[in-house]
């Protein structure tokens, strides 16, 4: 994202800069417009090929399609699940499914998927794999639950565990909420943190404790900064791994509106994104959020 965004100011730099000589020299305005294109073009193409993106694309990938796949395929290892795609998947399919994966998974399990599931249930249960995961959880799947629900429980799981988080489900809750709740779950510390969490309405201690590797959403949930909403902490606290976020929400100087320091330390880890919101003076809130939400470090 750092990358990203200092090519992207770069760029606007060199042609406000670009503009402003123009006026001197008399350089038209069709000149400029293709110089913007090209210099565009040339930040893009660096962008992908540098750092995501292989020098070929696999073999039937349409070159239009490049940036969009270069840009969320990690480590570009995407471009071999593309490769090793399943014959009766579509470009369009196969980018769907593998686009932003780091290993074969996702086509393994595409190709060893449940009988009975559509084209489309298969690419969204095995988006996102690593491993057998999905097939392990469908495999496990509960009895109560639809073929649509246990595709979206099971989606891009490392295990059975979001079965086994909805065999041990909080009393109370719709079989939509109980899926919000456990799906990729890793154990049943998401129902186990439900449980625990204070008094709460149903939505807010899902979203709460969605994702929960522990009790730790709580634990941040009870380190309430004050002044803000119920709704407001359960966001912030979300998936915590520990108190972190509301850390990094007292952090923060100079923001307007507590949305804004939420929306900066929500997932944090540790301190560095109000550390790095601190540092970058000549930057909007916006920008400066942008920027570093989900940092982990200041050396960057």
């Amino acid at each position: 994202m750092c990358r990203l965004y200092l090519l992207v100011t770069l760029a606007v730099v060199s042609l406000l800069t670009l503009a402003s000589c123009a006026k001197d020299d008399g350089i038209s305005g069709v000149d400029i417009e293709n110089a913007k294109a090209a210099r565009l073009k040339a930040e893009v193409d660096s962008l992908s090929q540098n750092t995501f993106c292989p020098s070929e694309l696999p073999q039937g990938f349409r070159k239009s399609e490049g940036p969009n796949f270069c840009a969320t395929s990690a480590k570009a290892r995407g471009t071999r699940c593309f490769s090793q795609r399943p014959v009766d998947l579509s470009d369009e399919q196969a980018i769907r499914l593998c686009g932003a994966e780091e290993s074969p998974a996702p086509d393994n399990c595409f190709a060893h998927g449940p009988g009975g599931l559509t084209t489309a249930q298969l690419i969204i249960l095995c988006r996102g794999a690593v491993n057998d995961g999905p097939l392990d959880c469908y495999n496990q799947r509960p009895g109560q639950l639809t073929t649509t629900q246990i595709v979206t429980l099971c989606s891009g799981a490392k295990s059975s565990a979001p079965s086994t988080c909805f065999e041990n489900r909080p009393g109370g809750l719709t079989s939509d909420q109980i899926i919000s709740l456990c799906t990729r779950a890793e154990s049943d510390a998401p129902a186990r943190c439900y449980e625990n969490a204070p008094s709460l309405t149903r939505d807010q201690g899902v979203k709460l404790c969605a994702g929960a590797k522990s009790n730790a959403p709580v634990d941040c949930y009870y380190k309430n900064p004050g002044g803000l909403y119920a709704e407001q902490v359960a966001q912030l606290c979300s998936g915590a791994q520990s108190s972190a976020p509301v850390d990094c929400f007292f952090a923060t100087r100079n923001v307007s509106t507590n949305q804004e320091r939420i929306s900066l330390c929500e997932s944090a880890i540790s301190n560095a994104p109000a550390e790095c919101y601190n540092k970058a003076v000549n930057l909007d809130v916006p920008e400066k959020i942008v920027l570093c939400r989900n940092t982990e470090s200041t050396e960057q």
